[in-house]
């Protein structure tokens, strides 16, 4: 299966709402206002995915010192990861981010 799929042309509203799927809490966003456009769904539930691994990685912090190393670890390939969707939401593909797309398809 290829790691992308090229996309006709977005609206400007709807590359904003793709786009709100990567930025933490504001994937919710596009989950309620996606209008069934499947662009959207696709990089909303990748950044719905990116938010939960936030989450869990602040909680970990209550685990002690592996848990500062895991919040570190974490927010550098979050924010790595963010930016890859960030960029392929600007050129109107559908990146499939590593682990995080499997993921998303279970939703």
């Amino acid at each position: 299966m290829a790691d992308y799929v090229l996309q006709m042309p977005e609206t400007r509203k709807t590359r904003l709402l793709a786009a709100m799927s990567y930025l933490a809490i504001l994937c919710l966003f596009p989950l309620v206002f996606g209008e069934n456009n499947e662009f959207i769904r696709f990089h909303a539930r990748q950044g719905l995915i990116l938010w939960a691994w936030t989450l869990l990685s602040i909680f970990a912090l209550t685990l002690g010192e592996i848990g500062g190393f895991f919040l570190t670890f974490s927010m550098g390939v979050i924010g790595l990861y963010s930016l890859i969707g960030l960029v392929a939401v600007f050129l109107n593909r559908n990146w499939r981010l590593p682990v995080i797309a499997v993921l998303a398809e279970k939703l």
